[in-house]
Protein backbone atom coordinates (compact mmCIF):
# COMPACT_ATOMS: atom_id res chain seq x y z
CA UNK A 1 0.00 0.00 0.00
CA UNK A 2 1.13 3.44 -0.99
CA UNK A 3 0.71 6.59 0.87
CA UNK A 4 0.96 10.17 -0.08
CA UNK A 5 3.57 12.18 2.48
CA UNK A 6 4.41 15.90 2.19
CA UNK A 7 7.93 16.39 3.09
CA UNK A 8 9.14 19.98 5.05
CA UNK A 9 12.46 20.92 2.94
CA UNK A 10 15.35 21.06 5.74
CA UNK A 11 18.40 23.44 5.71
CA UNK A 12 20.93 25.65 7.28
CA UNK A 13 18.67 28.34 5.76
CA UNK A 14 15.00 27.41 7.27
CA UNK A 15 11.84 28.58 7.01
CA UNK A 16 11.14 32.50 7.08
CA UNK A 17 7.78 33.58 8.44
CA UNK A 18 6.49 35.37 5.32
CA UNK A 19 3.79 37.77 7.64
CA UNK A 20 6.67 38.59 10.16
CA UNK A 21 9.85 38.38 7.87
CA UNK A 22 11.60 36.45 10.77
CA UNK A 23 12.88 33.22 11.51
CA UNK A 24 10.70 30.59 13.23
CA UNK A 25 11.86 28.60 15.60
CA UNK A 26 13.05 25.15 14.20
CA UNK A 27 11.40 25.89 10.51
CA UNK A 28 7.20 25.79 11.57
CA UNK A 29 4.91 28.27 11.87
CA UNK A 30 0.94 28.51 12.61
CA UNK A 31 1.36 31.67 9.45
CA UNK A 32 2.08 30.61 5.93
CA UNK A 33 5.85 29.84 5.16
CA UNK A 34 8.26 29.74 2.25
CA UNK A 35 11.09 28.01 1.78
CA UNK A 36 14.14 30.52 1.38
CA UNK A 37 16.33 29.67 -1.20
CA UNK A 38 14.11 27.58 -3.58
CA UNK A 39 12.06 28.70 -6.91
CA UNK A 40 8.99 27.45 -5.74
CA UNK A 41 7.74 29.62 -3.04
CA UNK A 42 5.42 27.72 -0.21
CA UNK A 43 4.78 24.31 -2.09
CA UNK A 44 5.70 20.73 -0.66
CA UNK A 45 6.27 18.34 -3.12
CA UNK A 46 4.56 14.70 -2.49
CA UNK A 47 6.90 11.79 -2.16
CA UNK A 48 5.69 8.25 -2.40
CA UNK A 49 6.67 6.20 0.53
CA UNK A 50 6.42 2.72 1.25
CA UNK A 51 4.36 1.02 3.99
CA UNK A 52 7.78 -0.54 6.26
CA UNK A 53 7.92 -4.13 6.38
CA UNK A 54 7.82 -5.76 10.06
CA UNK A 55 10.75 -5.02 11.52
CA UNK A 56 13.54 -7.46 11.60
CA UNK A 57 14.60 -9.49 15.36
CA UNK A 58 18.14 -8.44 16.63
CA UNK A 59 20.36 -9.99 18.69
CA UNK A 60 21.46 -7.62 21.57
CA UNK A 61 25.20 -7.93 22.75
CA UNK A 62 25.91 -7.72 26.47
CA UNK A 63 27.29 -4.34 27.12
CA UNK A 64 30.65 -5.91 27.38
CA UNK A 65 30.83 -7.39 24.23
CA UNK A 66 29.32 -4.27 22.36
CA UNK A 67 32.24 -2.27 23.83
CA UNK A 68 34.59 -5.48 23.02
CA UNK A 69 33.50 -5.54 19.71
CA UNK A 70 32.58 -2.55 18.55
CA UNK A 71 33.47 1.04 20.54
CA UNK A 72 37.13 -0.35 21.80
CA UNK A 73 38.43 -0.51 18.13
CA UNK A 74 36.70 2.72 17.28
CA UNK A 75 38.52 4.54 20.35
CA UNK A 76 41.75 2.74 19.68
CA UNK A 77 41.73 4.09 16.37
CA UNK A 78 40.47 7.54 17.35
CA UNK A 79 43.54 7.80 19.79
CA UNK A 80 45.81 6.80 16.76
CA UNK A 81 44.26 10.11 14.81
CA UNK A 82 44.87 12.30 17.64
CA UNK A 83 48.63 10.78 18.35
CA UNK A 84 49.20 11.43 14.33
CA UNK A 85 47.93 14.77 14.20
CA UNK A 86 49.80 16.05 17.02
CA UNK A 87 52.92 15.11 15.67
CA UNK A 88 52.30 16.46 12.23
CA UNK A 89 51.18 19.38 14.53
CA UNK A 90 54.93 19.56 16.49
CA UNK A 91 56.49 18.52 12.92
CA UNK A 92 54.70 21.63 10.66
CA UNK A 93 56.18 23.84 13.84
CA UNK A 94 59.47 22.76 13.44
CA UNK A 95 59.34 23.18 9.62
CA UNK A 96 58.17 26.76 9.75
CA UNK A 97 60.97 27.38 12.62
CA UNK A 98 63.65 25.89 10.36
CA UNK A 99 62.12 28.01 7.13
CA UNK A 100 62.83 30.95 9.38
CA UNK A 101 65.81 29.84 10.52
CA UNK A 102 67.60 29.28 6.93
CA UNK A 103 65.99 32.79 6.23
CA UNK A 104 67.35 34.89 8.69
CA UNK A 105 70.86 32.96 7.83
CA UNK A 106 70.26 33.49 4.37
CA UNK A 107 70.07 37.33 4.91
CA UNK A 108 73.32 37.62 7.37
CA UNK A 109 74.99 36.42 4.44
CA UNK A 110 73.50 38.84 2.33
CA UNK A 111 74.19 41.62 4.59
CA UNK A 112 77.92 40.01 4.94
CA UNK A 113 78.56 40.01 1.03
CA UNK A 114 76.83 43.54 0.65
CA UNK A 115 78.66 45.28 3.61
CA UNK A 116 82.30 43.59 2.09
CA UNK A 117 81.16 44.66 -1.55
CA UNK A 118 80.70 48.26 0.38
CA UNK A 119 84.23 48.18 1.50
CA UNK A 120 85.42 46.92 -1.52
CA UNK A 121 83.88 49.75 -3.52
CA UNK A 122 85.45 52.22 -0.99
CA UNK A 123 88.64 51.08 -1.71
CA UNK A 124 88.66 51.31 -4.83
CA UNK A 125 87.54 55.07 -4.86
CA UNK A 126 90.50 56.16 -1.97
CA UNK A 127 93.32 53.82 -4.58
CA UNK A 128 92.64 54.74 -7.95
CA UNK A 129 94.71 53.52 -10.43
CA UNK A 130 96.55 55.37 -13.12
CA UNK A 131 94.82 55.88 -16.04
CA UNK A 132 90.99 54.73 -15.56
CA UNK A 133 90.45 56.65 -12.37
CA UNK A 134 87.53 58.63 -14.90
CA UNK A 135 85.73 55.19 -15.42
CA UNK A 136 86.32 53.47 -12.10
CA UNK A 137 85.38 56.26 -10.19
CA UNK A 138 82.05 55.79 -11.98
CA UNK A 139 81.78 52.00 -11.45
CA UNK A 140 82.88 52.55 -7.79
CA UNK A 141 80.03 55.15 -6.97
CA UNK A 142 77.63 52.88 -8.98
CA UNK A 143 78.66 49.60 -6.82
CA UNK A 144 78.26 52.34 -3.99
CA UNK A 145 74.98 53.09 -4.30
CA UNK A 146 73.96 49.46 -5.79
CA UNK A 147 75.34 48.00 -2.47
CA UNK A 148 73.27 50.71 0.00
CA UNK A 149 70.23 49.78 -2.02
CA UNK A 150 71.22 46.20 -1.22
CA UNK A 151 71.78 46.71 2.40
CA UNK A 152 68.36 48.20 2.72
CA UNK A 153 67.04 45.41 1.59
CA UNK A 154 68.71 43.00 3.87
CA UNK A 155 67.61 45.10 6.91
CA UNK A 156 64.04 45.10 5.96
CA UNK A 157 64.25 41.60 5.04
CA UNK A 158 65.79 40.75 8.60
CA UNK A 159 63.63 43.02 10.56
CA UNK A 160 60.50 41.31 8.83
CA UNK A 161 61.76 37.57 9.86
CA UNK A 162 62.17 39.21 13.39
CA UNK A 163 58.59 40.32 13.18
CA UNK A 164 57.38 37.45 12.31
CA UNK A 165 59.45 35.61 15.14
CA UNK A 166 58.08 38.07 17.77
CA UNK A 167 54.18 37.55 16.28
CA UNK A 168 54.89 33.56 16.42
CA UNK A 169 56.34 33.57 20.00
CA UNK A 170 53.41 35.67 21.38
Amino acid sequence: MRKQVYCVPSSAQGFRDTKLNKKTPGGLSTSRRRYRGSGEAGRMRPLDIVELAEPEEVEVLEPEEDFEQFLLPVINEMREDIAALTREHGRAYMRNRSKLWEMDNMLIQIKTQVEASEESALNHLQNPNDGVEGRAAKRCEKAEEKAKEIAKMAEMLVELVRRIERSESS
